[in-house]
């Protein structure tokens, strides 16, 4: 059987299905509450609200740029939020994708690949909703907004793509090593602490920042900063290649999804 390495091939041959199955993971999230899809904005507008209130009123403090404008730690923080969770959501429920959806690994002819970029798409729409409360909090605050804004995409692509290479990675495992998600729950709590999110990278002592830069997150989240705070042109050349490394990454994650996936149905 010839295995693609395309890792958009499942998704161009099912963008109909992906669709509808994104849309009914989305509003399964909110199904009986009251105020239903509106959870999603909702929830990350409490949060922002939550950190405001206690950097910028309790705490008093500001980013380690000097940044003094009302909000400015807060906000920083919560683009840091946006950016992990992006990878967080997708890496946390990785091991139990293809666990809770039992019923697909049962269907031969259905492409279970495609629950990872369901997966995925679900996450986007959280962070979009998240990025829209960021902008109006940033206009509110009288931040300025940059033209670089629009690179914001550019910057995170490599981080995107390095969650998708778990997810194909980490589900496949997930479904004969039941204890992998255990073991990824504590992973994501040490990458929170090992990313920029609560301080800036630059705070980071130089002997240390190396190994920090390793964490593909701390990159991601440091560049986003850069180009939605300070207006400041992304390092072109590190961002592509952490591009071209994530999206081989993928790559290599399908294809072992795919050796793994004819055993799929004898585990389940």
């Amino acid at each position: 059987m010839q295995i693609s390495w395309n890792i958009f091939s499942a998704l161009f041959d099912n963008w109909k299905l992906v669709f509808r199955l994104a849309k009914r993971d989305i509003l399964s999230r909110y199904r009986g509450s009251m105020l239903g899809v509106l959870w999603a904005a909702f929830a990350p507008l409490g949060q922002l609200s939550a950190y405001v209130f206690a950097f910028s009123v309790v705490f008093k403090v500001h980013w380690a740029t000097g940044q003094s404008n009302s909000g400015g730690m807060a906000l920083n923080i919560f683009l840091g939020l946006i950016v992990f969770n992006l990878f967080a959501e997708m890496f946390n429920r990785a091991p139990t994708l293809l666990l809770e959806n039992v019923s697909y690994i049962k269907k031969v002819v259905f492409p279970l690949e495609v629950m990872v970029w369901v997966a995925s798409f679900s996450t986007c729409f959280n962070a979009l909703i998240s990025f829209v409360i960021l902008l109006a909090a940033m206009l509110l605050a009288g931040h300025p907004l940059h033209w670089t804004i629009f690179l914001l995409p550019f910057v995170i692509s490599p981080l995107f793509f390095f969650a998708l290479g778990c997810g194909w990675l980490l589900s496949a495992l997930g479904v004969f090593l039941r204890d992998l998600r255990h073991a990824v729950a504590l992973i994501s709590m040490m990458l929170m602490f090992m990313s920029p999110l609560f301080y800036s990278l630059r705070a980071v002592p130089e002997k240390y920042r190396f190994y920090v830069g390793l964490n593909p997150i701390a990159p991601a989240i440091d560049s986003a900063r850069g180009v939605l705070f300070a207006g400041v042109m992304p390092d072109l050349l590190d961002t592509g290649v952490r591009l071209m490394v994530g999206v081989l990454f993928a790559m290599l994650s399908l294809h072992i999804f795919h050796k793994l996936k004819v055993a799929f149905s004898d585990v389940v």
